[in-house]
């Protein structure tokens, strides 16, 4: 792991990642006929599941996207793993498309089957 962390990756206990199932939902909305705000529903949904190392790279790259000139929100909470970032909303630097993504970390995949009603 890198040893320059910023504040999205500085509570990360990456053993305790590697141990926890990690499913991410990723949500796309597009901008309503009027483009005042975003559509109820989205566009795309993708629920899959991945890796510590990548879980690290999405909160890794928060500043960097940050520094393109889009808009990244990042919420904590408190899940399995410790108190870490558990959604992240991406939008375009032309507002034309807004990503979601939540994480559940959890400990196994069964978990996220019967609590989160998730289809991995």
């Amino acid at each position: 792991m890198k040893n320059n962390r910023n504040r999205y990756t500085a509570n990360l206990r990456m053993e305790s990642l590697e141990a926890a199932c990690i499913v991410v939902v990723e949500r796309e909305y597009s901008r309503t006929a009027s483009g005042k705000s975003w559509r109820a529903k989205p566009d795309r949904s993708e629920t899959r599941q991945i890796t510590a190392e990548n879980y690290f790279n999405y909160c890794d790259s928060i500043p960097f996207f940050k520094n393109l000139g889009g808009s990244e929100t990042c919420d904590f909470g408190y899940t399995y793993a410790g108190y870490i970032p558990v959604e992240i909303r991406s939008i375009a630097p032309d507002h034309s498309k807004k990503i979601v993504r939540r994480f559940y970390i959890v400990d196994s995949p069964d978990t996220a089957r019967n609590i989160y009603k998730l289809a991995i």
